[in-house]
């Protein structure tokens, strides 16, 4: 077994409101597990962006800007592995009915990028709860 696996579990929860400040402080987490569970640049890099993607969905389109409502950020380290949920309190989605923002017809158009990102940054992708719910994924080794 690798040092890595052997860390004990180890959670981080913060309630974040619906503003792009609330970036700043997501950023802060992450720098702190990051440097905790001894993440590569690269897998760190990955992850703040998956994270920010996923986070500011939750603003502009899961609360559409109503700043009162609440994001839910869990960040848990398990046996080489980090697992991040980001909730809201939106209406959900479908994330399988996303434009694919590869296609030529859609390069112009932002729409599907965010979880497009997700899916290429990590190595587990998850929506629960109709989609209010993300749940990213990273090995860490």
């Amino acid at each position: 077994m690798d040092a890595l696996s052997q860390l004990p579990a180890r959670e981080w929860h913060l309630e974040l409101p619906s503003t792009h400040e609330a970036l700043l402080r997501a950023s802060s987490l992450l720098e702190e597990v990051a440097r905790i569970v001894g993440l590569s640049p690269e897998r760190h890099f990955d992850l703040v962006v998956a994270v920010t993607e996923a986070i500011t969905n939750a603003i502009e389109h899961a609360h559409a800007g109503r700043s009162e409502l609440p994001i839910q950020l869990e960040v848990r380290w398990e046996a080489g592995r980090l697992r991040v949920s980001v909730q809201d309190q939106g209406a959900g989605f479908d994330p399988e009915h996303l434009p694919d923002p590869t296609r030529p017809e859609n390069l112009l158009h932002p729409g599907g990028r965010g979880v497009f990102l997700m899916r290429t940054l990590m190595d587990e992708v998850h929506f629960f709860d109709g989609g209010r719910r993300v749940e990213l994924i990273l090995y860490v080794s």
